[in-house]
């Protein structure tokens, strides 16, 4: 019971802090108590569950593989646009042709309406 009652105390203050004092404040001053009280939330956040933060490790291996990653993805991407230039690839024929795969077969649609439909893509 000694639990219930401070917290049943805390909402009812709150409550009249939200619809009696609020209202009357200016936006900016809101704007600055937010700020406020979401810096002392953060710290306090922190300071209640900073030990699950610092054991929390299995990131720390990911850490080691980030250089090779970011590397190994630039250069992938250098080859890739030299390979273009090098050997002329030309993406929109292939994206084209790639396009004309995919495109669904309708055939429950007539073939006169295909048809004008085909000519206006």
């Amino acid at each position: 019971m000694q639990l219930f009652l401070p917290s049943l105390v805390t909402i009812i203050l709150a409550g009249v802090f939200i619809f009696f004092v609020i209202p009357r404040v200016s936006p900016t001053i809101v704007f600055i108590l937010a700020i406020i009280y979401l810096y002392i939330m953060i710290q306090a956040h922190y300071s209640m569950f900073g030990d699950e933060y610092r054991l929390n490790t299995w990131r720390d291996q990911l850490k080691i593989l980030a250089t090779p990653i970011i590397i190994s993805i630039m250069v992938l991407g250098l080859l890739f646009a030299t390979s273009q230039f090098v050997f002329k690839i030309d993406l929109k024929s292939m994206i084209e042709s790639y396009s004309k795969v995919l495109i669904p077969k309708y055939s429950n649609i007539p073939a006169s309406k295909l048809e004008e439909i085909q000519k206006q893509l």
